[in-house]
C-alpha cells in the first residue's frame, strides 16, 4: 500500500498533474488520485494502529509523560509558556541530539532550555509521529480533493451514481471501482466543460 501511495504522490507532483493546474481534465484526474491516496493512507494508518506493538507503545508513552508531569507537579495538559520551547519545536530543531547516549538531549536556542528524554521514549515518540503522519496525509488529501471537486460537482455526482460514493473508510474494491468509473467517464468526456 505504501508504494501505491508513493506512486500517486509522484503522479500528482509530476508536471502534467499539478493540483493548481487550470485544465479541468487535470483537476478531475487530481481529485481521483487524491481520493484514492486518502483512502490508502487511512488503510495504512488503521492497519498499523490496530497492531499490538503500537498499542503498547502508546501506553508506554502515556505512562511516561503522565508520570513525568505528576512527579514535576504539572498537569500533562497545560501548554508551555512559550511556543518557541514547545515539544514540537524542540523536536524539529534536532539540535543537540546525541545518539550514542542513553538519553537524547534536545536543546533550543537557549542553553537553559534542555530536555532529557530516555532513548526508548524518543524512539517510541518518533514511531508515533510516523504513524500519525499517515492519518494527517489522509485527511489532507481528502480536503484537497474536496476543494477541487466542488467545481466539478456534476462530474463527481455522475461517478458516485454509477459506482457508488466513497469515504475514507471505503473498501479497496469500492475505491477501485469508483476510480475506474471516474477514469472511464473522464476519458469519454475529455474536452467537455464542467
Amino acid at each position: 500500500m505504501l508504494s501505491t501511495v508513493s506512486l500517486l504522490k509522484h503522479i500528482l507532483q509530476s508536471g502534467g498533474l499539478n493540483i493548481l493546474a487550470r485544465d479541468a481534465y487535470c483537476e478531475m484526474l487530481s481529485v481521483l488520485c487524491l481520493r484514492s491516496q486518502s483512502v490508502l493512507s487511512m488503510k495504512v494508518f488503521n492497519t498499523i494502529t490496530n497492531s499490538e506493538p503500537i498499542s503498547r507503545n502508546q501506553k508506554s508513552l502515556s505512562e511516561y509523560f503522565t508520570a513525568k508531569n505528576v512527579s514535576q507537579g504539572r498537569s500533562p495538559f497545560v501548554a508551555t509558556s512559550s511556543p518557541r520551547y514547545s515539544p514540537a519545536n524542540i523536536g524539529m530543531s534536532g539540535a543537540g541530539c546525541s545518539s550514542g547516549s542513553q538519553d537524547y538531549n534536545l536543546s533550543c536556542h537557549s542553553p537553559s532550555a534542555t530536555v532529557s528524554v530516555p532513548s526508548h521514549i524518543f524512539n517510541l515518540a518518533a514511531a508515533h509521529l510516523s504513524v500519525t503522519g499517515h492519518l494527517f496525509h489522509s485527511l489532507d488529501s481528502w480536503r484537497q480533493a474536496d476543494s477541487i471537486s466542488e467545481q466539478y460537482r456534476e462530474f463527481f455526482d455522475t461517478v458516485d451514481r454509477r459506482a457508488g460514493s466513497i469515504s475514507q473508510y471505503s473498501s479497496m474494491f469500492g475505491v477501485v471501482e469508483w476510480a475506474r468509473e471516474g477514469l472511464r467517464l473522464l476519458k469519454s468526456s475529455k474536452g467537455r466543460d464542467y
